[in-house]
């Protein structure tokens, strides 16, 4: 099992395991600072519901972590699978290597999490640190380290059949190699023409 150092609670799980990640492989960068380069923050508009109410939409998380990995010059691979067999042996034999950023998942099957039931259809994003045949080991950042899962329920989450966004069913992201760093002041531009 890898030991990824934890970021966690509140808002942004997707920027929160792309920290992990980052922090993992020793590249350390301050959350908001992660949060603004994925530009989701900057995407909220106010849609009216069939209710009658506002829902708040904006940008999805999948674009914010693409936006980020390549505004920061990371080399990166998003994989998404129609089988649980072939998706679980690819993230085995993956988390031989690395931690992995495993999302969007349902958080309705975090059995863990004494609240899940009332989470069902709800997005979210964990850090994979290992696995075994009964159980994946995640970094949770809505507050739970380290955490078993039970690979049944893990599964379940991971086809994220409620997330209308996904780009598929088990879908992870393998972060691998910074190809360089690129000058701030296009860094600041990249992400605001982006987050327009």
């Amino acid at each position: 099992m890898w030991h990824v150092p934890f970021v966690g609670r509140m808002s942004y799980c997707y920027s929160k395991c792309l920290s992990m990640i980052l922090s993992w492989k020793g590249d350390f960068y301050s959350l908001p600072f992660l949060e603004c380069v994925t530009t989701v923050p900057f995407g909220f508009v106010y849609i009216t519901s069939d209710g009658g109410g506002f829902a708040v939409n904006g940008y999805n998380p999948h674009d914010g972590l693409e936006r980020a990995l390549k505004t920061l010059q990371y080399e990166y691979r998003f994989k998404c699978f129609h089988s649980a067999d072939e998706a679980l042996s690819f993230l085995k034999e993956a988390l031989e290597e690395e931690p992995i950023l495993i999302g969007p998942i349902d958080m309705g099957f975090l059995v863990y999490d004494p609240y899940c039931k009332f989470k069902k259809g709800a997005d979210h994003y964990v850090t994979a640190l290992g696995i075994d045949e009964d159980y994946i080991i995640l970094n949770d950042p809505d507050g739970h380290l380290q955490v078993p899962l039970p690979i049944s329920n893990f599964l379940k989450a991971w086809k994220a059949e409620a997330i209308s966004y996904k780009r598929g069913p088990y879908s992870l992201w393998l972060v691998k190699e910074k190809l360089g760093t690129p000058p701030v002041e296009k860094l600041y531009k990249d992400t605001l023409v982006l987050g327009l």
